[in-house]
């Protein structure tokens, strides 16, 4: 059966099983394996539902099955077709008053790049950057050209949104923080 149709039927039979779970394909990695992400895009409600069917998965040679996308830095220049010079934004926590759980994000980002960003591109960055986890639980997202004195660069922005999870979110979440950080840091060894 060829690729194509292995995946239509994989999709058809987790949609089934919940519609808001979709999946990621990665490129082969240098031992040549590849890893499909199940993901429910930051929905915390069904992260129980995503690991379920990732641990169901049966072992395939060459495929890795993981749920929930883990955090994997802002090492990249480009998303999809936009050049962006990544490495250079920055980044201030916002606190959510009305939800002391979640917190907010203001992204200062240089001018050139912000002719090229819209709302949709940086929510997909900022979820590559710190993993479907620790943005769940980001109620708010803005960004501008605009720097301010009180911003930390876009590196750091995983200690800090992870820290703030941690320490005000729910506690249920802990398990999915703890599971896709130790396997991002497993594929960055």
């Amino acid at each position: 059966m060829p690729t194509v149709e292995i995946i239509d039927s994989v999709h058809k039979a987790w949609g089934e099983f919940d519609p808001l779970i979709t999946a990621e394909i990665s490129n082969r990695m240098t031992n040549g394996d590849r890893e499909l992400i199940l993901t429910s895009h930051g929905n915390a409600e069904t992260f129980a539902a995503v690991t379920t069917l990732a641990n169901a998965a049966p072992r395939l040679g060459h495929w890795i099955v993981s749920a929930l996308k883990p955090p994997r830095g802002f090492w990249f220049r480009s998303f999809g077709h936009e050049k962006l010079n990544i490495a250079n934004w920055q980044f201030v926590l916002l606190k959510a008053a009305d939800f002391p759980g979640e917190y907010g994000l203001s992204i200062e980002v240089p001018e050139a790049d912000g002719n090229e960003l819209y709302d949709q591109l940086l929510r997909n960055i900022v979820e590559e950057g710190i993993g479907e986890v620790v943005l769940s639980q980001c109620r708010h997202m803005e960004w501008s050209t605009n720097v301010s004195g009180d911003a930390e660069p876009i590196s750091r922005l995983y200690e800090f949104a992870s820290s703030w999870v941690l320490v005000k979110g729910p506690s249920c979440l802990r398990q999915y923080l703890f599971d896709t950080e130790a396997r991002s840091q497993a594929q960055n060894t």
